[in-house]
């Protein structure tokens, strides 16, 4: 009966802990993600500190470049992308309005009056999340692993060894696959922007973005921003089209085959088919937030899984205390029937007496 009591109350906690989770799961999400900022940015933070920089100010002067550039860029996007995604939408209705007169004719101001607010109010909304992951993320990094010491205490003490290795290396892989993503976007951010301006096309920011978002999907991501840069181009005109698509082809080859491999090399490259299902689930649920977020889904997944399955393999491997007490019976009867050395014979005193200590000890 004390069993069956005990089986119900860790059920019920489990469901609890689980009804929890889903409840707040957003600001469960923001966790994670400032959980995993943090681990982006302390590589840069420990390099500083061992070139002699203060633990603080490493912080300060790794967090103050990374926001900058990142900042000075989406500055840079934003407002132009408000210029520009209008003028494109003109130009579509004037290629193509006589297709959708009846569309044009009944959409109506003060649905737009309406959607400009709902996305003005989303995008303070989105500010605030951000800034929220971004100062938890800055205490996540200078408390060092304090998190980890907290969540790692509810475990048993002979499970707490494996957990730690799961989430420190799952937690390092997501770190790196963001690092990696975000150097790699402005690596491609700047040179894709320049280019599309010097060749004078109407809607080089639009096609920027269309082409650092298009780049996350696997297989056929590489084809589609090309497309994307060469649309966002085509109504600049012809010779504007031809150079922005052989802008956008050399970007995108430079990341692939000497940006990526030298800065930015990942210790577990992405499974594509993993990467496909993944895109397909989050960005069906989740829009563009999932296509961006699927890479660090599918680093979790493979990191947990290796670690997982290796530690499993490890625990395979190690002999029983049975099999070693039998192994050292053998090289005993060997050892009696030889003459040992007095180098062997005490080590084999030694073995001996660890064997005993560990079968007292159990």
């Amino acid at each position: 009966m004390r069993q069956v009591a005990k089986i119900v109350f860790w059920v019920i906690l489990t469901l609890a802990a689980l009804w929890l989770l889903w409840a707040f799961r957003g600001a469960f999400v923001l966790l994670l993600l400032s959980i995993v900022v943090a681990s982006a940015v302390r590589p840069l933070v420990d390099a500083l500190h061992e070139r002699g920089v203060s633990f603080k100010l490493a912080i300060a002067l790794a967090y103050g470049v990374c926001l900058g550039t990142i900042g000075l860029l989406g500055y840079v996007l934003a407002t132009r992308l408000l210029v520009e995604i209008p003028a494109a939408a003109d130009h579509f209705v004037e290629s193509y309005g006589h297709h959708f007169e009846r569309a044009i004719h009944e959409f109506r101001a003060t649905a737009v009056a309406q959607r400009a607010l709902g996305s003005t109010f989303a995008a303070l909304d989105l500010i605030g999340r951000v800034t929220l992951v971004i100062v938890l993320s800055i205490y996540w990094t200078g408390g060092g692993d304090a998190f980890d010491r907290l969540w790692l205490s509810f475990l048993p003490l002979e499970r707490r060894r494996a957990a730690r290795a799961v989430w420190f290396a799952t937690r390092r892989a997501v770190g790196g696959v963001l690092r990696s993503e975000l150097g790699l976007s402005i690596a491609a951010a700047v040179p894709l922007s320049v280019g599309f301006w010097l060749a004078q096309c109407e809607l080089w920011a639009l096609g920027t973005v269309a082409v650092l978002l298009l780049r996350f999907i696997p297989l056929i991501g590489s084809p589609l921003a090309v497309a994307a840069a060469a649309l966002a181009a085509s109504p600049s005109g012809v010779l504007t089209t031809i150079i922005a698509t052989a802008i956008a082809i050399a970007v995108l080859a430079a990341l692939r085959t000497v940006v990526a491999p030298r800065f930015f090399s990942l210790e577990r490259p992405l499974d594509p088919t993993l990467d496909v299902l993944v895109i397909l689930a989050l960005a069906g649920s989740f829009g563009l937030a999932g296509l961006i977020a699927a890479p660090l889904v599918v680093a979790a997944i493979q990191t947990a899984y290796a670690e997982i399955t290796g530690i499993q393999d490890s625990e395979d491997r190690v002999p029983r205390m049975e099999d070693l007490v039998g192994r050292a019976a053998r090289l005993e009867r060997r050892l009696t029937w030889s003459s040992p050395s007095p180098a062997v014979a005490s080590l084999f005193a030694r073995l001996q007496q660890l064997l005993d200590r560990a079968a007292t000890s159990r």
